[in-house]
C-alpha cells in the first residue's frame, strides 16, 4: 500500500470542511443568514464529498499523513453511510428549525464539521488520529445538542453529553498511552505487525490498553454501561440532531472499533473477545428491558439505539470477514430505519405545532393519519427485525456470522432478546391502530418537503435491503479486505 503523502485520501473531508467554512464566511459577511440556501449548500457539499469518495472504491488503497489515514473500500463504505446520514438529517432540519427561529448558518456548519470528524474517524489508522477525529465530531455535537438554547432539556442534554464525553475521552487517551508504551507506536498496522511477530515491549500494557480503548469507543457507540448520556441527550437535543447522532455517530464508532480490534489486534482476540461478548449481552438485554418502561418516544428510540449497538457488536465479536460485512450492512440499514423513525416523530405534530413525544399522544393516529402511521409502524417493525424488512436481514447476517465463528450462544441470547425487544416496538403500533383518538385532535402533519424526501429515502433503503439483501451484502463484502 503506497504510503507517500497523498492528500487525495482526505479530499472528501476537505470538501466537507470547505462547505462549513463557506457557510461561516457567508454568515460573517451577512450576519444571521436564513433561508433554504443554507440547507441546499449543506446537502450539495455532502453529496459532493460522497462522489469524491467514489473514486476510492475501486482504486488501490492509499495512505497519507505518515499512514495515519487510509483510503480503502472499508473507509469509503463507512463514509457513504455517514454522509448519507448527514444528508437525511439536513433535509429534516429546516422544517424543524424554521418554526423555532433556529434556522441559522452555524447549525449547518456544525453539522458539516461533525460529519468531517466522523468520516475522518472511519479512515483513521492511527490511534492519535482516532482521538483527534472523535474530538472534532464531539465538540460540534455538544453544541448541536444544546442548539435549542431556550429549552432546559436541550441545555441538560448538551451538558451531560459534554461532561460524560470528556470523561470517556480521558479513558481513550489513557488507552492510547498504554498502547504506545507496549508497542512503541500508535499506528494500527504497525501494532498488528508487532503483535503477529511477538515484538511487543510489554504485553501487559496492551492488556490494560484494550479495555480503555473499548470504553472510549463504546461511549460513542452507546454500549452499556457507557450509555448513560444517550437517553437524556436524545430526548433533549433537537430531533434532527438526535437522528444524526443515532445514525452517523454509531457508524463512525463501529468503523473505528473494527479497525482497532479486528485489524490491529486480531492475534489478541482471545483477550478482547470474552469481555466484549459480555458487554454485548449486557447491552442488548439491559436496553431491551428498560425500553419497555419508556413512555417518551424519543427515549424509547434512544434505548432502541443502545440495544442495536449490542446487536452490531455481535458481529465485531465474531472477528471474521463475514462479521465485518454484517457490521457494514447493519450500519447501512440501521441508519436508514432509525433516521426514518425519528423523522416520523418530527412528522406528527401537536395542534399547537410541537412534536408528539408521549406515547399516549399517538392514540388513534392510525385512524386519523393511516398512511403516516403505517410508515412509522414499518420503521418500528424493521427496527424489531420483523421479516421481510431490511432490519430482519441485518440481524440475520449478524447472527449467522456469530454462529460461523462458534459463538452460537451469543446468537441465541440475541434472538431471545430480539423477541422481547419487539414488544416495545409493537406497543407503539397497537396504540396507533387499536386505540381511539382524542376528540377534537385533528393530528396535523409537518408538510415540509425535506422531511418527506427523507422519509421516502429511508423507506426505500429499508425496502431495497429487504427485497435484495444479497446485493447489499455483496457491496459490504467488497469493503471487507481493508488495511492492507
Amino acid at each position: 500500500m503506497p504510503t507517500a503523502e497523498n492528500w487525495t485520501v482526505l479530499l472528501p473531508e476537505l470538501v466537507v470542511v470547505g462547505g462549513a467554512i463557506l457557510l461561516l464566511l457567508m454568515d460573517a459577511a451577512v450576519p444571521n443568514q436564513r433561508g433554504p440556501h443554507l440547507q441546499a449548500i449543506t446537502v450539495v457539499t455532502l453529496i459532493a464529498a460522497a462522489l469524491v469518495a467514489r473514486s476510492q472504491w475501486t482504486a488501490e488503497p492509499k495512505a497519507a499523513l505518515g499512514a495515519m489515514v487510509v483510503a480503502d473500500p472499508f473507509g469509503v463504505f463507512a463514509r457513504w453511510v455517514i454522509l448519507g446520514a448527514g444528508v437525511l438529517a439536513t433535509l429534516t432540519a429546516r422544517g424543524y428549525l424554521k418554526p423555532r427561529d433556529l434556522d441559522r448558518s452555524e447549525f449547518y456548519a456544525l453539522l458539516l464539521l461533525s460529519t468531517a470528524g466522523m468520516t475522518l474517524l472511519a479512515v483513521s489508522t492511527d490511534l492519535v488520529m482516532i482521538f483527534l477525529s472523535i474530538e472534532l465530531l464531539s465538540l460540534a455535537l455538544y453544541v448541536m445538542a444544546g442548539f435549542e438554547r431556550g429549552r432546559l432539556e436541550a441545555q441538560e442534554a448538551s451538558m451531560k453529553y459534554f461532561l460524560l464525553g470528556a470523561f470517556a475521552s480521558a479513558f481513550l487517551l489513557y488507552g492510547i498511552a498504554f498502547v504506545f508504551g507496549g508497542a512503541g507506536t500508535t499506528n494500527l498496522l504497525r501494532i498488528a505487525q508487532s503483535v503477529s511477530i511477538g515484538g511487543l515491549d510489554d504485553f501487559q500494557l496492551i492488556g490494560v490498553a484494550v479495555p480503555l480503548l473499548v470504553v472510549g469507543l463504546g461511549f460513542k457507540a452507546s454500549m452499556v454501561p457507557f450509555h448513560m448520556w444517550t437517553p437524556d441527550a436524545y430526548q433533549g437535543a433537537p430531533t434532527p440532531v438526535t437522528a444524526f447522532m443515532a445514525g452517523a455517530t454509531k457508524a463512525a464508532a463501529f468503523a473505528a472499533l473494527l479497525r482497532v480490534l479486528v485489524v490491529s489486534l486480531p492475534e489478541l482476540r482471545w483477550d478482547w473477545q470474552p469481555p466484549l461478548a459480555i458487554l454485548t449481552v449486557v447491552t442488548i438485554v439491559f436496553a431491551s428491558v428498560i425500553a419497555i418502561a419508556q413512555t417518551d418516544i424519543k427515549r424509547m428510540l434512544a434505548y432502541s439505539s443502545i440495544s442495536h449497538a449490542g446487536f452490531i457488536a455481535i458481529a465485531v465479536v465474531a472477528a471474521s470477514q463475514s462479521g465485518i460485512a454484517a457490521v457494514l450492512l447493519y450500519l447501512l440499514v440501521y441508519t436508514a430505519m432509525t433516521i426514518g423513525a425519528f423523522a416520523c416523530v418530527m412528522l406528527f405534530l401537536e395542534p399547537e405545532g410541537s412534536e408528539r413525544v408521549h406515547l399516549t399522544k399517538y392514540s388513534g393516529l392510525g385512524i386519523r393519519r393511516p398512511a403516516a402511521a403505517a410508515l412509522f409502524a414499518f420503521f418500528l417493525f424493521s427496527l424489531a427485525g420483523i421479516p421481510p424488512t431490511g432490519g430482519f436481514w441485518a440481524k440475520w447476517y449478524v447472527f449467522f456470522a456469530a454462529i460461523r465463528a462458534d459463538h452460537t450462544w451469543l446468537a441465541v441470547v440475541a434472538v431471545l432478546a430480539s423477541v422481547a425487544a419487539a414488544f416495545f416496538y409493537v406497543r407503539v403500533a397497537v396504540v396507533m391502530f387499536m386505540q381511539d383518538p382524542e376528540e377534537g385532535d385533528e393530528m396535523p402533519l409537518d408538510r415540509s418537503i425535506g422531511l418527506r424526501v427523507t422519509l421516502a429515502a429511508c423507506a426505500a433503503v429499508v425496502v431495497a435491503v429487504g427485497v435484495a439483501p444479497g446485493f447489499f451484502l455483496s457491496l459490504a463484502e467488497r469493503a471487507v479486505p481493508f488495511g492492507g
